[in-house]
């Protein structure tokens, strides 16, 4: 009977297989290298992309940082302006409402009465003065409630007493009454008048 040795069969067999498993482990090393140094790769840029993006939110925060400054900046010189026109619209009225003040004072003066102090604090007048009569004074407060620049008179005071104006007067025996007398002064607001129908 014939004797078969399988020894170097199966060794040639267990080579083979070893030397697959070495060329299988050098594959899955080499994938895994290679897939690792991808993943990295890929998170070095994420993270350069995204460092890229905040250096330029910064730089585009500092521009607008910037723009804020000089916007708060207008605003302080916006207002110290209209603060300043304010100022000298208030001077203009003051100046205005002055020269109408007195323009109608002449206008609210009946004959025999006399001013003897004009006292202005802020757009309150005060009027002292003394009259030939009473009357005189009751046509004052008339045309002073007529006058389109002045609203809410008030006669504070009148009473008779002797002045130094009594010697100038014609008649050396009267007295003359002495009256003090408020208003604001300030224009009425009238309505505008409606135009006339065409014929």
């Amino acid at each position: 009977m014939t004797e078969i040795n399988l020894l170097p069969w199966r060794e040639t067999k267990r080579e083979k297989d070893k030397q697959s498993f070495i060329v299988l482990m050098s594959v899955a090393v080499c994938v895994a290298v290679l897939v690792a140094f991808i993943v990295n790769y890929y998170s070095i840029k994420l993270v350069e992309a995204q460092t890229a993006r905040n250096q330029r939110l910064t730089q585009e925060i500092a521009v607008f940082d910037k723009q804020i400054a000089n916007i708060k900046k207008l605003k302080a010189l916006r207002n110290n302006l209209v603060a300043r026109m304010k100022v000298a619209q208030s001077l203009q009225s003051k100046r205005a409402l002055t020269v109408h003040l007195f323009d109608e004072l002449i206008k609210i003066m009946p004959d025999g009465v006399y001013f003897t102090s004009v006292k202005r604090v802020g757009n309150r007048v005060t009027v002292t003065g003394f009259s030939e009569s009473n009357s005189n004074v009751a046509i004052l407060m008339r045309n002073i409630e007529a006058n389109t620049w002045i609203q809410e008179p008030s006669l504070t005071e009148i009473k008779v007493t002797d002045t130094a104006a009594k010697a100038e007067s014609k008649d050396q025996g009267d007295s003359n009454p002495t009256f003090i007398l408020s208003f604001i002064l300030k224009p009425k607001l009238h309505l505008a008048p409606k135009p006339a129908p065409s014929s």
